[in-house]
């Protein structure tokens, strides 16, 4: 027997609800006939991406090497849910809005936090309580794992009834195969043909396959980039769980199989394949399963796509690092699917260990925002073959998806180049190398003007500070010296600041790479009164920010951790992850009236890797943490420290303190430290009187 008091069915919903309003971001409210607009556009790292509303179905999606001018939302594409609580049966889509009329439901509330995006479906009328988790695999510091070309769509469906309720849902899938490859042709998804997908190792489905290759001459190779497969899948939720799955003609009025649907749960029928105007396949699967009082039941889906080769704008073609993993778009997706708990978990680390400070919490909608651009703007092709160099290429790209040319201007990377550092340095330093020696063949992609080269330079240098990668330096050096010449010539007039900055950032690369000859040039055309603290255009950066909150960093030649937080308000205690290119760390700071408690763990060693294990990647930095032999702070009030403690776990180290001025406290450790993952080294700074410490 079904409840019957709404506002107790109510209560479980609002309940999943504020955990999501707990996320960060404005809330929206979809039940309106406003215009829709994306939450999230979710996808790896280049591998494209598929647009989630903020209704909770899908939007655009730019699949084929396209993010500048992705396809519009398919009709065909959309979710639906199934109950049937002793004999009332109901069905819905699952979202505010159908362009085919169908039952939706009265109120959804999404929020986007990338790689996820989670929605709550609302209605008392239902038996059962509804939400969704979308979620793309974006694991930090892992490239192999961060460009599986799949999403991950789970439904979280509970009983809130009083007797056993029968619940399916339904995940359908329009192929963008055929259009969006070029932004000047519109493309045509004639010959895309649907496949079902057999029930194999818990998981079923539909495939696509696009249209065949022809020897006809087309007006621009880009549109070769929308073939290949797509893919929605399912995976059983219990073991006797029933699937369906059909394929039908997304221009009909009503797709063929609601009715059945709505009446049983279950789907059927199927298409051949597209002719253009006439038969637009789409494709959708089924979960069916009976729910006891109270039980959650979770209902897994993927969406997945492939392509084995990609054009650029000027017709340089190029494979992405999927091309030779996946077989087609249906392996893609039952790997995402099998994996997909490790996936969820591992994407979502990093947000959880920021969420747990005050500060982080309020830092990372931003941050989230400004990793969502950074996979969205990424180009990663596969290793080629016939190189010297086996290893991943990637860019940066301008908006358009491109290969070789099209790169996004220095001064845009910029406001990302923090993020990259912390979440794939490698990929930061290749497409850097890239910028300052493009390979053999490719387009020509040096700096020409004064501002660009100063702010290749000026990234260049925030790089080698994070990552200490003395062997990349030694490796792009003679290429950036040559460009670095020709920089604001010493009779210039006038030495804008970000020259100024680039000069200085220079002398640090020289003396980093030995070259005392070109060091000395530079340090020459500084101006006297030139300042080298002119602002960076990362400077609104949310990992910027983040990163000058805890003001956490390790300088590894001169065995040195610094730690120069900004504090905010009168409470200044502090705690938060650390996100270096070389390790992950937890800092926490306790200030009191007579002592500072300063505790640094060391989580995790991340290498500066481009390539899964099995293939090598860039030069590697060294390890970060053998030794730690100086403390560093920099911060306002540490006038009255008289003495220090120092913990390595609980073994106590012998220290003394230094003031070199500009209220610099250094502790110096007698002997340095051996920091591993997992040991916490804790300093107690101490003003007043000597007397032991509690």
């Amino acid at each position: 027997m079904m409840m019957s008091s709404a506002g107790a069915s109510r209560a479980v919903v609002l309940l999943w609800v504020a955990m999501v309003v707990a996320l960060p971001g404005p809330a929206r409210s979809t039940g309106d006939a406003r215009d829709l607009t994306l939450a999230a556009r979710l996808g790896g790292l280049g591998t494209g991406w598929v647009g989630v509303r903020d209704d909770g179905s899908f939007g655009q999606a730019a699949l084929a090497a396209n993010g500048g001018h992705p396809t519009p939302a398919q009709p065909g594409a959309f979710a639906a849910i199934w109950t049937d609580a002793g004999g009332r049966r109901d069905a819905r889509v699952l979202a505010a809005s159908s362009p085919y009329g169908l039952p939706v439901f009265r109120s959804v509330e999404a929020r986007s936090h990338y790689p996820f995006a989670d929605v709550a479906y609302l209605d008392d009328d239902l038996p059962v309580s509804v939400s969704m988790r979308a979620y793309a695999p974006l694991q930090p510091h892992d490239v192999a794992a961060s460009t599986i070309p799949a999403i991950v769509v789970v439904y979280t469906v509970r009983n809130l009834a009083r007797a056993p309720v029968r619940v399916a849902v339904l995940a359908g899938w329009q192929p963008t195969l055929g259009l969006g490859g070029s932004p000047r042709e519109p493309g045509r998804r004639t010959g895309v043909r649907p496949v079902t997908s057999p029930a194999a190792d818990g998981v079923v489905g539909m495939r696509f396959d696009g249209p065949p290759l022809s020897d006809a001459v087309v007006s621009d190779i880009r549109l070769h980039n929308a073939r290949g497969s797509q893919a929605v899948l399912a995976s059983f939720p219990a073991a006797d769980a029933e699937a369906s799955a059909c394929s039908w003609n997304a221009l009909d009025r009503r797709p063929a199989w609601w009715d059945s649907f709505a009446r049983e749960g279950v789907v059927s029928g199927a298409v051949d394949a597209a002719e253009e105007g006439r038969l637009h396949p789409a494709g959708c699967v089924a979960m069916r399963t009976e729910l006891r009082p109270a039980e959650e039941r979770e209902f897994a889906f993927a969406v997945a796509w492939h392509a084995l080769r990609f054009w650029d704008e000027i017709g340089d073609a190029w494979s992405p690092p999927w091309a030779d993993r996946f077989r087609d778009a249906d392996a893609a997706g039952r790997f995402a699917l099998a994996d997909r708990r490790l996936i969820e978990t591992l994407s979502h680390e990093w947000q959880s260990a920021l969420g747990k400070s005050k500060l982080g919490a309020a830092q990372l909608h931003g941050m989230c925002a400004e990793l969502e651009e950074l996979a969205a703007s990424s180009v990663v092709r596969a290793p080629d073959a016939e190189g010297a160099r086996r290893r991943m290429r990637f860019r940066l790209g301008g908006g358009t998806g491109a290969g070789s040319g099209g790169l996004m201007d220095l001064r845009t990377r910029a406001h990302l180049h923090p993020c990259l550092l912390a979440m794939f340095p490698a990929l930061d330093a290749e497409d850097l190398e890239a910028r300052i020696s493009p390979p053999a063949g490719a387009t020509a992609t040096t700096p020409s003007t004064q501002t660009d080269q100063a702010d290749l330079f000026i990234a260049t240098a925030e790089h080698f500070r994070a990552t200490a990668n003395a062997p990349w330096l030694s490796s792009v050096w003679p290429s950036l010296r040559r460009i670095g010449d020709g920089l604001a010539e010493p009779d210039s007039a006038a030495q804008p600041g970000s020259v100024t900055q680039a000069l200085a950032s220079l002398v640090d690369l020289a003396s980093s790479a030995n070259d005392g000859d070109a060091a000395a040039r530079y340090q020459a055309r500084l101006r006297p009164a030139a300042s080298r603290a002119a602002s960076s255009s990362s400077a609104d950066s949310a990992w910027l920010a983040w990163a000058l909150a805890l003001g956490c960093r390790m300088d590894a030649r001169t065995e040195t951790l610094t730690i120069a937080p900004r504090m905010v308000g009168a409470n200044r205690q502090l705690s938060g992850p650390v996100f270096d290119p070389r390790f992950w760390a937890t800092l926490d700071i306790r200030p009191s009236p007579a002592r500072t408690v300063v505790e640094f763990r060391l989580d995790r060693l991340t290498q500066c890797r481009l390539t899964p294990a099995s293939d090598s990647g860039l030069p590697g930095a060294a390890s970060p943490f053998e030794r730690i032999r100086v403390l560093e702070f920099r911060e306002r009030g540490l006038e009255d420290i008289t003495r220090a403690q120092a913990l390595l776990g609980a073994d106590p180290l012998q220290v003394s303190l230094e003031r070199p001025g500009d209220g610099v406290l250094r502790v110096v450790l007698a002997a340095p430290a051996l920091v591993r993952p997992g040991d916490r080294l804790r300093v107690v700074l101490m003003s007043g009187p000597h007397r032991s410490p509690p």
